[in-house]
């Protein structure tokens, strides 16, 4: 999330990192760069565990895609740089305008880019992993208990991670 600094402590932006802001406005599903005035999904992902070069993976989904990565309708890579907490602007896109979403995020340790879980003694994710509305499910988890309504307005998610 953009930091607020008066005009003067504002220096101006390269062209490429302009182009390269645009293109992931673009990439989200933004028919333009969002405002004050779009509805937008405010993320804030928090106990994250502070290792070196290891993202936050957080993943939208419908009912239809509930825990399937490939059907997610949004996948943010967050890269955290040690930081126990991140935040980030997520566009409500046309798809998702109206509609329930669940929203999961989990650290991804050892970069492969899926959750990794183990099996003994008791199945589990071996990585932090966290889901919308404080949800900590004790077995497969459940798309009514990490549902946000993605309609008008800005709103905060918190997400905890935990293993």
């Amino acid at each position: 999330m953009p930091c607020l600094r008066s005009p003067a402590t504002i220096a101006p932006m390269k062209p490429t990192e302009c182009l390269r802001v645009l293109l992931a406005a673009f990439a989200l599903g933004a028919s333009s760069p969002v405002t004050a005035q779009d509805d937008v999904l405010v993320l804030r992902i928090d106990d994250i565990e502070p290792v070196a070069g290891a993202p936050v993976i957080v993943r939208v989904y419908d009912r239809a895609g509930w825990l399937q990565p490939e059907k997610a309708l949004r996948t943010l890579h967050l890269h955290p740089h040690g930081r126990t907490s991140e935040s980030c602007s997520l566009p409500i896109s046309k798809d998702m305008r109206g509609t329930a979403v669940a929203l999961e995020a989990f650290q991804d340790l050892n970069g492969n880019g899926k959750l990794d879980m183990h099996w003994f003694p008791w199945p589990g994710p071996s990585e932090p992993v966290g889901f919308a509305n404080g949800y900590r499910p004790r077995t497969r988890p459940r798309f009514e208990e990490a549902v946000v309504p993605a309609g008008p307005g800005n709103k905060e998610v918190v997400i905890h991670l935990r293993r």
